[in-house]
């Protein structure tokens, strides 16, 4: 069963046309395939370009992405991909100070915005069509001149805004942000995952403007970039004005000396008490998971939302949590399971941690697990990971992201076969891989006196 992306004109007709042939594939035994048409090739200073024609709606989604992120922070200078983020903002040679925001405002682009992960730095907008030109024209000054307006002062202020982000985003979060105290129970300490994007408030007040041009230098260049453009072009238009623009950079990244990595194993101490300024008390279980896009992958994600249902529907029977939220979190250096569970009360810790985890004997009665539940799982697996396509923005997202972890933009076939192929019986003998005993248990506890994003109080 096709679904050619060419042929669907809003996001309405993705999807009916995605549940329709989900339903129809699952129904005649077949594999739903995606057409996306694209040229993929690299500039000759080695830029990686996907042009992903579609005329479907007159404007152009551009998503440009550094292969560098927070893994690249150096030592002690935590959050330092993220700052230089922040300073990306700040003007070019061509560009006045702070002028950037008005550059796209000219253009007009809507959705301007970039983000720090562990592995990339990426930037994203959407513009008419008529505007591409102006649009590459901008990312190219900020990829050679891109900190030329930077200054001590021009520093200092976005480090607050940095700062000012960081108190924020723990306030608002309605039990605290632990994340920092999760990952360094979870990496080892010299594990280049072990700390957050945003990084902590010493090591970013020792940054320096010779710190954030080195870091700029070191891995902004076009042989450490990909560029996906969306859209209402022309292939041969689109080509033309990314050499245009483009081709005549000659920035060159060094080449990265091979990182010995540790390996991401469940650590003698498995059990972790926190104390955090918090409303409630929480638990969370940290499992590793297999790398992104593999066929173990699939069947681990398929394998661990079947254990979020079944931890869900056990502790709604119990009465002991109705807050049980399921996250996958991919690396490219290891990726993980999350679980987490509000408590009413820490005295619950013990009994809610007893209907955590899975095993080949607690699969057994996990409805869905046989005859239509199966099917109507995988088909809703493959209709949101089509649905991702159907927006131009989220399509380049999307591209970038299969290049990041299969190595190429055209996987698309490759992710619905992965889906589509799992086995009940791969699902239930892999269960036991979330068992308490192969994962990590974070007990956190309000203390109004405590940081809000935690302190380790004892482990185990």
């Amino acid at each position: 069963m096709f679904v050619n992306l060419r042929n669907l004109l809003s996001s309405a007709s993705v999807v009916f046309a995605v549940l329709s042939a989900a339903g129809e594939a699952s129904a005649e035994g077949k594999q739903v395939r995606v057409t996306i048409p694209m040229a993929h090739y690299s500039l000759p200073n080695g830029l990686e370009v996907v042009l992903q024609e579609d005329h479907a709606s007159p404007v152009v989604a551009l998503n440009l992405r550094y292969h560098a992120g927070s893994k690249d922070d150096p030592e002690g200078k935590s959050g330092l991909a993220h700052l230089v983020e922040h300073l990306m903002f700040t003007g070019t040679r061509d560009i006045e100070k702070d002028g950037v925001f008005r550059e796209f405002d000219r253009i007009p682009a809507e959705g301007v915005n970039a983000n720090t992960r562990k592995d990339l730095t990426e930037y994203v907008e959407q513009f008419p069509v008529a505007h591409l030109g102006g649009a590459l024209w901008i990312e190219a000054e900020r990829m050679v001149y891109g900190l030329d307006k930077v200054d001590a002062a021009l520093l200092a202020r976005e480090r607050n805004v940095v700062l000012n982000e960081m108190r924020e985003r723990y306030k608002a979060a309605a039990n605290g942000s632990i994340w920092e105290t999760m990952f360094a129970s979870i990496y080892p300490a010299t594990h280049p995952y072990a700390r957050q994007a945003i990084g902590n408030q010493k090591d970013l007040e020792s940054v320096t403007v010779a710190d954030a041009q080195s870091f700029y230098a070191r891995y902004y260049a076009p042989n450490n970039a990909t560029l996906v453009l969306v859209g209402d072009f022309k292939t041969v238009d689109a080509k033309r004005l990314v050499e245009t623009y483009f081709g005549g950079v000659s920035k060159v990244a060094p080449k990265r000396p091979v990182r010995q990595v540790p390996a991401l194993v469940a650590p003698a101490k498995r059990k972790v008490w926190v104390e955090a300024d918090v409303a409630k008390p929480k638990v969370y279980v940290v499992w590793p998971m297999p790398p992104p896009l593999s066929r173990e992958s699939e069947i681990a994600r398929r394998t661990f939302s079947y254990m979020a249902d079944y931890t869900r529907g056990r502790l709604n029977e119990t009465k002991k949590s109705s807050d049980v939220d399921s996250t996958y979190d991919p690396g490219r250096l290891g990726s993980l399971g999350i679980l987490s569970v509000e408590a009413e009360s820490a005295a619950d810790f013990d009994e809610i941690s007893a209907d955590i985890g899975f095993s080949t004997t607690k699969i057994q009665s996990v409805y869905g697990l046989s005859g239509q539940g199966w099917g109507n799982r995988a088909a809703r697996r493959i209709i949101n990971q089509v649905l991702e396509l159907s927006t131009f923005p989220d399509r380049a997202e999307q591209l970038q992201t299969f290049i990041e972890y299969a190595g190429t933009p055209d996987y698309v076939n490759q992710e619905l076969h992965s889906i589509s192929e799992v086995e009940k019986e791969s699902v239930r003998d892999y269960a036991d891989h979330f068992g308490l005993d192969r994962g990590i248990l974070i007990y956190v506890t309000p203390n109004a006196a405590a940081p809000i994003n935690g302190k380790v109080v004892r482990s185990q």
